[in-house]
């Protein structure tokens, strides 16, 4: 399986873990959300077998649907009954720069974003 195909498989494990968990936490079923994204029946079961990944617009309706945003359907959750808080992302941009250069290492355990430090000899 390609690295490409691996990231998207594990963010969409991600996505429906998320989503499965917010409609347990309110009492509500797929049909709830079914009623407020409408799709026709070979896209649901396509989604919920993982054969297809949403689109970032269907992941945009289907968070509006759940009443959440979107990046809280695509981390990892390691609060049980509670919806995660998002972390505060703070870069160490140098004076005067006008950007950073970022990588990003996806693992079993989540994301990785790392700002590379430019060494000075």
């Amino acid at each position: 399986m390609s690295r490409n195909r691996t990231i998207r498989t594990a963010l969409n494990d991600v996505f429906w873990e998320r989503v499965s968990q917010v409609l347990t936490e309110r009492g509500l079923r797929y049909s709830h959300l079914w009623d407020k994204v409408i799709r026709d029946k070979n896209t649901y079961t396509n989604w919920r077998k993982k054969r297809t990944v949403p689109r970032i617009s269907d992941i945009e309706e289907i968070a509006i649907a759940l009443d959440v945003s979107p990046a809280d359907l695509l981390r990892e959750s390691r609060v049980v009954g509670a919806l995660a808080t998002p972390e505060q992302l703070v870069l160490p941009f140098e004076p005067g720069s006008k950007g950073v250069k970022l990588e990003l290492e996806c693992s079993a355990a989540g994301f990785v974003l790392r700002a590379p430090v430019q060494r000075v000899s």
